[in-house]
């Protein structure tokens, strides 16, 4: 049996862009689902959702090992289709059904590299507040305190899965400076229970510390230097919330039914007390794989 050898990686013209042929795709290709962003609008917002499914299913073929490549070429034997174009095409299929294949299961469903503001990523984040209050550099987002009354908020809609399916939210980030009695948090909410990670610190005397919140009243305290950099690893399913800090601390406290809209938010507000800043390493989220 034939060999793969070098690992093959997707050629280069599978990221054109087709827009200067209008946007046409030959039929077979459509049949194959090879360049599904060809036969869309140019630009349109349902040309950007299958262009990100098809940057989902590249991130997901250069993550498989050559083990996997040589089967994924014994698999497409008899298909007609390289065996590139044959895994794209079963991974695009089961994406489209609202699927997500197995031989993904190691990337993120929505990744957030600070590389570029939140608003300009893929999926777009909503931005409540002045885009002025933060700013991306060196693969960092700052975000600032805004003025008093004010809030810097970047929000995802309907981006969970449901509360059954379950959905974990990975974050690296750290409090650069922080007031007294400040509750600003990140929020999880998949339509049917609400909670938060909020970074607290209630005197001066106290350490810094989070807290574990859920709607309906439960909650949990830890101490933790947030000012340092730390991996959160939140975990939203059923009737528990977990936090696992840096893999190695994991904390969970029960979640009651709160009916809120679906989204996850990072909060900044503002005080009338010191300043305040917040920075992100990356965002990620993984639905319906717990």
């Amino acid at each position: 049996m034939a060999k793969i050898t070098p690992p093959q990686d997707i050629p280069s013209e599978l990221y054109d862009d087709f827009s200067a042929i209008g946007g046409v795709a030959r039929p077979n290709d459509v049949a194959q689902r090879r360049y599904p962003w060809r036969i869309i609008q140019p630009g349109t917002v349902p040309q950007l959702e299958v262009w990100d499914k098809f940057l989902f299913c590249v991130r997901c073929f250069r993550g498989q090992t050559q083990e996997q490549r040589q089967e994924w070429y014994n698999k497409s034997i008899g298909s007609g289709l390289f065996y590139y174009n044959y895994f794209m095409k079963e991974t695009l299929d089961l994406l489209y059904e609202g699927l997500k294949p197995d031989w993904c299961s190691f990337l993120c469903d929505v990744c957030y590299e600070a590389n570029e503001m939140p608003t300009e990523a893929i999926p777009p984040w909503t931005l409540f507040g002045n885009e002025s209050w933060s700013y991306a550099s060196g693969g960092i987002l700052t975000v600032l305190m805004p003025p008093v009354g004010e809030v810097c908020d970047y929000e995802l809609l309907n981006i969970l899965s449901d509360n059954e399916a379950g959905n974990v939210l990975e974050i690296r980030m750290r409090v650069v400076s922080f007031p007294y009695w400040s509750d600003d948090h990140i929020l999880m909410s998949d339509g049917t229970s609400r909670v938060q990670l909020i970074f607290d610190q209630r005197e001066e005397i106290e350490p810094p510390r989070i807290r574990l919140y859920e709607a309906t009243g439960h909650s949990l305290n830890y101490d933790i230097n947030y000012f340092n950099w730390h991996t959160y690893k939140l975990t939203l399913k059923g009737s528990s919330f977990k936090c696992l800090i840096d893999e190695e601390v994991e904390l969970e406290i029960p979640v009651g039914v709160h009916l809120s809209p679906n989204r996850v938010r990072l909060n900044l507000s503002a005080t009338i007390y010191v300043s305040k800043q917040i920075e992100y390493d990356y965002v990620r989220i993984y639905r319906g794989r717990i």
